[in-house]
């Protein structure tokens, strides 16, 4: 993969950074967070497909409660979270019952994955051109092939098919990106669908 990367354009990807967490919460409880952000939707296919390689090799490893690949993500919190407002803590706390968000690539944990009535009922949605089975028992959703495929139609299909285990409530617009990409959501409370 890495070969690849370097027959791409280096003029057409302007930033892309990697975001790993690892916390002890509580006195034992372990929690692993990958995420993923580019600068713009105009991402090398490599690149693209490195990203979530390494989210999916990532999760295997770490048992990972959440971990996504978006161009909307901010401050460590996924756009869901910031326009709900929900604080990444409770997110992180409370990921094996609420989904902290969906993206253009998503790691669904198991807990969440068997409450959307598993593998098979996630590919019936035709929400994602890929689910991928964890070993953990997660599930990796990939909405569109690639990044800049994922438009408010296939937005609208993951966030309808996610509905049932995402956090309750009908997120804000903000008005103010700080330089980010404007999130990648639907305007609704989750809770009309599930």
């Amino acid at each position: 993969m890495i070969d690849d990367l370097e027959n791409e354009d280096p003029g057409i990807c302007s930033s892309a950074e990697c975001a790993l967490h690892t916390e002890v919460l509580w006195e034992s409880r372990v929690v692993f967070r990958a995420s993923a952000w580019f600068g713009r939707a105009t991402v090398p296919v490599a690149v693209q497909e490195a990203f979530v390689e390494f989210l999916a090799e990532f999760s295997e490893g770490a048992r990972a409660s959440f971990g996504n690949v978006a161009d909307d993500n901010a401050g460590g919190r996924t756009a869901l979270e910031v326009d709900l407002p929900r604080s990444e803590d409770h997110g992180v706390l409370q990921s094996d019952d609420v989904l902290r968000g969906y993206s253009w690539v998503t790691v669904c944990p198991p807990a969440l994955v068997g409450r959307l009535g598993g593998y098979e009922a996630l590919e019936a949605t035709g929400a994602f051109a890929e689910v991928r089975r964890l070993d953990y028992g997660a599930a990796l959703l990939r909405a569109t092939d690639r990044l800049e495929q994922y438009d408010d139609d296939a937005i609208r299909r993951v966030f309808h098919a996610l509905a049932p285990v995402l956090p309750r409530g009908k997120p804000r617009q903000s008005p103010i990106y700080d330089n980010r990409v404007p999130p990648r959501l639907v305007y609704e409370d989750p809770a009309d669908y599930s």
